[in-house]
């Protein structure tokens, strides 16, 4: 049955661990945890309130654009994993711009 010392935490084995992890859950998910880092950052030496909007939204935009450009150079090379990150990425500019957005309006005040 293989190695058995991992079904204490499956999901996590499963989503962290496991080398056989898709490319798109590796991006997206990086990208979702750059997202709380700096979200958490604003928000702790922020201003307080909705003065943490500005940097908040300033920084998403650039992170969205990032994702959607760099996303859409990869699309143009002729190799179909680079061709994969590309769709990969730019799901994730449209993941984090969904998620930041309504982060920044759930928690602004």
């Amino acid at each position: 049955m293989g190695n058995d010392s991992n079904n204490h935490f499956p999901f996590f084995y499963s989503i962290f661990i496991k080398k056989e992890m898709d490319k798109t859950v590796k991006i997206i998910g990086t990208n979702l945890l750059i997202l709380l880092i700096y979200f958490a950052l604003i928000k702790y030496f922020g201003s307080g309130g909705w003065g943490f909007l500005m940097p908040y939204g300033t920084i998403l935009f650039f992170h969205v654009l990032i994702n959607i450009f760099t996303g859409l150079g990869d699309l143009g090379e002729e190799d179909i994993e680079i061709k994969k990150n590309g769709r990969a990425k730019i799901l994730s500019g449209l993941v984090v711009l969904v998620v930041g957005f309504s982060t920044c309006t759930g928690w602004g005040g």
